[in-house]
């Protein structure tokens, strides 16, 4: 346990492991000079060392103010024992932000409530268990949960970041991830409602990676779109749905602005959007078409025959209905086998409905704190490339680490 006075602001961050964890660590050192940060990781977390030498080196003049404790969310009170709650009932004030959860859409449903669901509803017991011990006094205790763009499933309308919008989203999803996510939503914010623990939700799109460096962790999501064009012959016959937007989010972005957030006491209360703003995301059609230039550019390929042959490869296309595709997918008896070759060629089947089936986000609460948006996203996506040309077998074995995890 960091040595916190009663007066210091700590935070209490699940999931510190993973890829926005421990730049979150970090980015709340860094924003406060006396915050302290209580970073949990799982007992035999295969990523707690690796992310212990990140946050040393990002935030060497502050490892004093970083304690790691041991937490499991599918225990109650997360596993700590009785000197371990009273210790951080005698800590300042307390912000709990949640980020631990299962990211897998082809969970089962078991294993996904027990990580998603259930480990966000532990997490906010822990938080009003800490509010009510007589050592933490009068000092507030708020929650985070890091939800995610997909509670709104295939709902097709307007999705705004109140709460109310969540009903719409009823009976819309098409994984156990995005279904729990919704519900732990809808969990959190009943327990809320007696305003013994402040709640705040954040949802982040779909991330990638670092916006001036492209660093991520592991390949998924919005990466799978580079997966599919490494096949030679199939990278010409690209799945469009359209001008669907596509809610891509540089992972940098979503760290500065949550960690801006959960210090404000005045942003509990409230739901981020965190996203582009409407008029800035990009399409899936202009995704794709930008994604073709940079990997036909000379600074992906290199000059000369390499430039040519690059044209001649990423120079043309013959655009498919996603929607047809999808139909495939869910088709009885060849789904199963098109599922099965659209995962080898690197793209996740139950991802394909959120490029043609998705609302249209109301994103202004994080402007409204004063949080700058990201910036525009063809210059994000572009160093994004380049990471992924140059790391792509760094992420893939980040990605087998990421699935080994259980919270």
């Amino acid at each position: 346990m960091v040595s916190a006075s009663r007066t210091d602001q700590v935070y209490l961050v699940t999931g510190a492991t993973g890829f926005l964890g421990r730049r979150l660590v970090t980015q709340l050192l860094d924003d406060d000079e006396a915050a302290h940060v209580l970073a949990m990781a799982r007992p035999s977390d295969p990523q707690q060392q690796e992310a212990q030498r990140y946050i040393a080196a990002h935030a060497d003049d502050a490892r004093a103010r970083v304690g790691w404790i041991t937490g499991d969310i599918t225990q109650p009170m997360l596993g700590l024992d009785e000197a371990r709650l009273a210790a951080l009932a005698a800590t300042g004030e307390l912000n709990v932000v949640h980020l631990a959860a299962l990211y897998d859409l082809e969970a089962g449903e078991g294993l996904s409530k027990a990580l998603t669901l259930d480990g966000a509803v532990r997490a906010y017991e822990l938080a009003a268990a800490i509010r009510r011990r007589p050592e933490h006094g009068d000092r507030p205790v708020r929650f985070c949960q890091t939800s995610t763009l997909a509670v709104a499933g295939t709902y097709d309308g307007k999705f705004g970041e109140t709460g109310e919008e969540l009903p719409l989203a009823a009976g819309k999803h098409t994984d156990w991830y995005s279904r729990h996510k919704y519900e732990a939503e809808l969990a959190l914010r009943h327990l809320a409602a007696g305003d013994e623990v402040p709640l705040m939700i954040a949802r982040p799109g779909a991330t990638v990676g670092d916006s001036t460096t492209g660093a991520i962790e592991k390949l998924d999501g919005a990466y799978c779109l580079l997966e599919y064009l490494r096949w030679p012959v199939v990278r010409h016959f690209l799945p469009l749905s359209g001008r669907e937007p596509f809610w891509i989010v540089p992972g940098d972005f979503v760290v500065r602005a949550m960690a801006a957030l959960v210090a404000n006491p005045d942003a509990y209360g409230h739901t981020f959007n965190l996203l582009y703003p409407p008029d800035d995301t990009p399409l899936w059609c202009d995704l794709v078409a930008h994604t073709q230039k940079i990997l036909r550019s000379r600074t992906y390929t290199g000059g000369g025959l390499a430039g040519l042959l690059a044209v001649i490869r990423y120079g043309w296309r013959l655009p498919l209905s996603l929607r047809a595709l999808i139909w495939v997918t869910e088709a009885r008896g060849i789904g199963p086998l098109a599922r099965r070759m659209l995962s080898g060629m690197g793209i996740e089947p139950h991802s394909l409905r959120y490029a043609v089936d998705n609302p249209r986000y109301v994103v202004e609460n994080y402007q409204r704190f004063g949080v700058d948006p990201p910036p525009p996203w063809r210059d994000v996506w572009r160093t994004c490339v380049l990471y992924y040309r140059d790391h792509r077998d760094e992420m893939k074995a980040g990605a087998l680490v990421a699935h080994q995890k259980d919270g």
